[in-house]
């Protein structure tokens, strides 16, 4: 018979060659599933909890809408149906379809037995799911708020944006690489991908955004394969890079291609993009991000970090929306049991039974 200690033993040796979800391991694995459910084995059967037995019940039935941008987040998803051991509906976003069956082949058949493949949600199968997890825009996830039961439960994660806080001029080129790190990898489609960096008014901006080209520039270098720009995005970021210099802002870029672009915003010009590895980097007092910015509530994701934040820009961001701060390098990487969006991601989906005696 399975339990969750069976499956998630399993897990963990097909986990293990996922560096982009961690490759977490069985302790870590254990560790989340007690973190956020109590016990292993609660969700398997009743537990004596003082004069009652309680119990989690996971959703049996659980459709994931995938978004677009990133597959990566779908597989999450996916880790967290197989951890609660659903049977899985899933509609992979547009162009994330091959990568969706790539993460499905390397699991064992237990798993991919549990999973069927959707090229679309038909509204009579949409009502039948115990659970739905939308990931995506605002708008696709008010669409289905429409259509689906209010007794359903819909767990969704909206589009988000990310930024990058430094306090003072890093004094090594590791600093510079992480950063660079934060903004390439995965070419800045996901929520976790800083738009802007955000500098304390005592750096020398030009000075920053050179030795950050120069970080791009060698992150480059060792990721080759990993760049591949398509030709809208290519007129797109030619087009950013001489709009900016006409308006008079310092404009750091790679020579001979646009692989990356470096813009110091002198004069709060810097709109939200998700073009790949082009940022902005403005410097700001306190106050004046919490006036240039304001309009970013409700949005902001994660905040990395070089530098010890004050506690007033810290409840600043928090209002703002921040579910995670983080040193820099750290922002394409949580770990396994971050909140996504401020929320618990196992225990989200269960509910609750008690047996009184």
């Amino acid at each position: 018979m399975e339990t969750t200690r069976s499956r998630i033993k399993l897990l963990s040796k097909a986990l293990s060659d996922f560096s982009q979800l961690g490759s977490p391991s069985l302790h870590e694995l254990r560790s989340w599933v007690v973190e956020e459910i109590g016990e292993l084995d609660l969700l398997d059967s009743f537990q004596k909890k003082g004069n009652r037995s309680v119990r989690a019940i996971a959703p049996e039935r659980l459709l994931i809408i995938g978004a677009g941008n990133l597959a990566v987040s779908l597989w999450q998803s996916l880790l967290v149906g197989f951890v609660l051991g659903s049977q899985i509906w899933v509609k992979a976003g547009s162009g994330t379809e091959k990568d969706l069956i790539f993460f499905l082949q390397r699991f064992p058949i237990q798993f991919r037995c549990r999973v069927t493949v959707l090229p679309q949600v038909p509204s009579e199968l949409l009502k039948l799911a115990d659970a739905v997890m939308v990931l995506g825009s605002d708008q696709t996830i008010e669409m289905i708020q429409k259509e689906i039961h209010p007794k359903q439960r819909l767990i969704a994660y909206g589009h988000r944006t990310s930024a990058l806080w430094i306090a003072e001029m890093p004094r090594s080129a590791k600093i510079f690489d992480r950063i660079a790190e934060d903004i390439s990898i995965y070419g800045q489609q996901g929520c976790l991908s800083p738009r802007w960096i955000w500098l304390s008014p005592s750096i020398n901006g030009t000075l920053f955004s050179k030795k950050l080209g120069l970080a791009l520039n060698r992150w480059r270098e060792r990721n080759r394969k990993s760049i591949a720009l398509t030709p809208t995005q290519e007129a797109l970021i030619y087009e950013l890079r001489e709009t900016h210099r006409a308006l008079g802002n310092q404009v750091e870029a790679s020579e001979g291609d646009l692989e990356w672009t470096v813009i110091e915003d002198f004069h709060g010009n810097s709109e939200l993009t998700d073009l790949p590895r082009v940022i902005f980097v403005r410097s700001l007092s306190e106050k004046g991000l919490q006036k240039e910015f304001a309009w970013i509530c409700g949005d902001l994701s994660t905040v990395g970090v070089y530098g010890s934040p004050s506690k007033a820009l810290e409840r600043l961001w928090i209002r703002w929306g921040a579910s995670r701060i983080c040193p820099v390098g750290k922002m394409q990487r949580p770990p396994l049991n971050w909140f996504h969006d401020g929320r618990p991601q196992l225990s989200d989906f269960v509910r609750w039974v008690e047996r009184e005696r």
